[in-house]
């Protein structure tokens, strides 16, 4: 099997392993908490991002692999981490700042999360990764999937 029908594959079935674990046991019960305490729950987790970072330790991914793409968003990531913790901080200080963080928060995330994924599928990148395979085959999707729930979360609870 070729390497990007592989990954698109793994992708695809933890996605929806995540997605169904999200539906039956997390939204019932963020669903009743407080907005700034629901956004905590799915803001922290968030702040592993920061393994994508992986990517620029030697032997990691391939020598071929595109260092600017691995730069980019080794250093976004390590960034985003940071500000997740600052995100939960504030929700968990003043509800206000804490959610207008977490708007910004998650809108960067997500587009930065969607372009790496594209700029990815634009370089080839599946065969290349080396061990990084799986911080995308099950990170991506987590990712994917607290970053929809936190803006579920945002959008629906004024």
């Amino acid at each position: 099997m070729a390497p990007v029908t592989l990954l698109a594959l793994q992708v695809a079935i933890t996605f929806a392993a995540y997605n169904v674990a999200a539906w039956l046991l997390v939204v019932p019960r963020l669903d009743v908490l407080p907005r700034p305490r629901s956004l905590v729950w799915t803001t922290l987790p968030l702040s592993l991002r920061h393994l994508s970072a992986t990517m620029l330790a030697p032997s990691i991914t391939s020598p071929s692999f595109d260092a600017g793409y691995k730069e980019l968003v080794a250093y976004a990531d390590l960034v985003l981490s940071v500000l997740a913790l600052v995100v939960v901080v504030a929700l968990a200080r003043t509800r206000r700042l804490g959610v207008s963080l977490a708007w910004i928060f998650h809108v960067v995330g997500l587009a930065e999360l969607l372009y790496a994924v594209f700029a990815a599928s634009r370089l080839q990148a599946a065969a290349l990764f080396g061990a990084h395979w799986y911080i995308v085959a099950l990170g991506a999707p987590l990712t994917l999937i607290l970053h929809l729930l936190s803006l579920r979360t945002l959008l629906r609870r004024r």
